[in-house]
């Protein structure tokens, strides 16, 4: 009985395999596509968001800003009100003499007489003093008017200045007068307003002593 020969298998054309690698090639490199356009979504945010945030935070910092200006301005014109009422109230109150502080000609300090404390430094104002051409010598003079609360009341001048008779009851009329704030003396001479039953009564004082010269 003869063999029965079976077909020969066949290999798959050169042509076939060519197209299926191309399109295997078409796949791949669409995924890339896909995943590069993915990946720039991803890694590129939305700036437009992000800018109009900053520009959120800086509209509210100036906001704060402006209110906190406001705010410091406002506590400035009452600190200046309470300063102003405390200046009136301080008016009504007693002068007395200032018996436990002196002025030290030698060294330009304001000293405590109970414990030799230095209460202010004259320096600058000797300086002052020296620096100006219509003094002929060169040191300051520092006379004590009184106490009033926690006010120093002085006169600064020159040494070469020699008040005559009644000369505090003059200058007590005048705007010569400054005071060392005794709890804060760091802030060094303020001008000093008389109250006006002081200048009456120094005017009251100097015009006896007129009469008694008469």
């Amino acid at each position: 009985m003869p063999e029965e020969t079976l077909p020969k298998a066949t290999s798959a054309p050169e042509s076939s395999k060519g197209g299926t690698l191309v399109l295997v090639i078409a796949i791949l490199a669409f995924i890339a596509a896909v995943v590069a356009i993915v990946m720039n979504i991803v890694m590129k945010p939305d700036t437009s968001a992000i800018e109009a945030h900053v520009q959120a935070i800086q509209t509210s910092v100036q906001a704060n800003t402006a209110e906190i200006t406001a705010l410091k301005d406002a506590q400035s014109v009452v600190d200046k009100q309470m300063k102003e009422v405390a200046e009136m109230n301080s008016q009504d109150m007693p002068i007395v003499e200032a018996t436990d502080y002196k002025y030290d000609r030698a060294t330009g300090n304001l000293i405590s007489v109970k414990d030799g404390r230095v209460i202010y430094s004259f320096e600058k104002e000797r300086r002052a003093i020296q620096e100006d051409q219509t003094w002929t010598d060169d040191d300051l003079a520092v006379y004590l008017f009184g106490l009033q609360g926690s006010k120093l009341i002085i006169w600064q001048t020159g040494t070469e200045n020699s008040p005559g008779p009644g000369w505090d009851y003059e200058i007590w009329q005048t705007d010569k007068l400054k005071y060392i704030d005794l709890n804060n003396p760091s802030e060094g001479p303020q001008p000093y307003t008389v109250p006006e039953w002081k200048k009456q009564e120094a005017k009251e004082q100097l015009d006896e002593l007129e009469r008694l010269w008469e």
